[in-house]
């Protein structure tokens, strides 16, 4: 038997650590949400000088969040089971709940890049052949029309599901700070700050990550770097890690401040178990 299991009577009593699948999730949960935000700013907010990337940030929304459920699913000893919180939903249970979210945000992204790639996908079917043409047909959905008038209807549309989008991607991330925030056993993650972390963090990882793939495609795809949106998206990036990195110190200092029993727990763990991590590595470097 495994050393963590010595000593223990029964097969329950042996206690399985989350793994780095479990910090993976939240990861790419946030470059999820992140990336919509970043789509976001470009077609509800008409910040027209993150144009270049707007596309990019809803086909990387859309990439990240058909794999989010895939560290979970490594980790369960039965990931089969998964469906069974779709299937069987209990309204009580934050997990049941998140597959719900995550059923309704997919469709809504799904939707909105349909009609951003609309048009280019009615043009595909018309020049190509046999297979090529059938596919892109189906993805038409029988819908053909590229006037200027339909074209606008689809802008429209876009904005409307871009709106809705934020506070599905928002929902979608926070539910996930919510979830590390109840686990009332870990004093440093039980605090109601933690689903606002959770969601600044991700918004800071997402353009972050649109950000060193716009120049990355770029680079490779011999396209010139359009400064004004490189330079838009480092500031965005400032102000969000900006935002993030204030909140955590807040809650620090605030848990420093009134020396409950929590900080006789926190305060160890902070300043000597993982102080290179998340001071070196998290505060300071990253």
């Amino acid at each position: 038997m495994h050393e963590q299991g010595l000593n223990f009577l029964f097969p329950n009593d042996f206690h399985i650590m989350w793994s780095l699948m479990i910090a993976l999730y939240p990861y790419i949960t946030g470059l999820v949400a992140g990336a919509f935000i970043v789509s976001s700013l470009y077609h509800v907010f008409g910040r027209s000088e993150l144009k270049p990337v707007a596309r990019l940030s809803m086909v990387a929304s859309l990439s990240f969040l058909l794999v989010a459920t895939m560290p979970l699913l490594a980790h369960l000893g039965h990931p089969e089971r998964a469906l069974n919180i779709m299937l069987t939903p209990h309204f009580t249970s934050a997990m049941s709940a998140f597959g719900m979210i995550y059923g309704l945000y997919l469709i809504l992204v799904l939707v909105e890049i349909w009609l951003i790639y609309r048009v280019e996908i009615i043009e595909l079917a018309a020049r190509s052949r046999g297979f090529k043409r059938w596919f892109f047909a189906s993805l038409a959905l029988g819908v053909y029309d590229t006037s200027p008038a339909a074209r606008e209807v689809d802008r429209k549309a876009v904005v409307v599901l871009a709106g809705l989008g934020i506070p599905a991607a928002c929902i979608l991330h926070g539910y996930v700070g919510f979830m590390f925030g109840s686990v009332k056993a870990n004093a440093f993650w039980s605090t109601p700050l933690m689903p606002i972390i959770f969601l600044f963090s991700a918004v800071t990882s997402g353009v972050a990550m649109i950000l060193i793939l716009y120049e990355i495609l770029c680079k490779t795809g011999g396209r010139r770097i359009d400064g004004a949106c490189v330079q838009s998206l480092a500031q965005w990036l400032w102000l969000f890690a900006t935002v993030t990195v204030t909140l955590e110190v807040l809650e620090i200092v605030s848990l420093s401040y009134e020396q409950n029993e929590e900080w006789l727990i926190v305060g160890p763990l902070i300043f000597d178990k993982i102080a290179f991590s998340f001071i070196g590595i998290q505060m300071i470097f990253g």
